[in-house]
């Protein structure tokens, strides 16, 4: 029939997986679990951004990573209450680059950029590499 598309079927787990950076943005976390599965990253968020409640992303997302639902709503500020989010003290709202040195740590990659939710009228500044 014209007009009418095929269900999307079962959202299933990626073959490889890794644990998302502390406050890394969705798109990263998706854009690096699809560099290394050899996907792109909209395969890895299929029906994401079209699920209408936040936790029913949250549990696609965590299917389709593997990660407990619960690791990725600490690691991911994106996934964390609407009220929450936008809520005018809410601290992370600027995008910018983790660490090179963190986030080669984390991936095992020195060539991988994380992208996070940084602090508001903050200059960054990595402590632990003085960076």
């Amino acid at each position: 029939m014209i007009g009418v598309t095929a269900p999307a079927g079962p959202t299933r787990p990626l073959p490889l997986t890794s644990p998302p950076f502390p406050n890394e943005t969705v798109w990263s976390y998706a854009a690096r679990l699809a560099l290394l599965n050899g996907v792109p990253p909209k395969h890895v968020l299929r029906r994401f951004y079209s699920a209408e409640r936040p936790l029913d992303r949250l549990d696609l997302l965590a299917v389709r990573s593997g990660q407990t639902p619960k690791s990725l709503r600490k690691a991911l500020p994106e996934l964390t209450t609407a009220t929450a989010w936008h809520h005018p003290g809410y601290p992370l709202i600027n995008r910018t680059w983790a660490c090179d040195f963190c986030a080669a740590a984390h991936t095992g990659k020195t060539s991988w950029r994380i992208e996070i939710w940084g602090l508001r009228d903050l200059n960054q500044l990595c402590v632990k590499h003085r960076r």
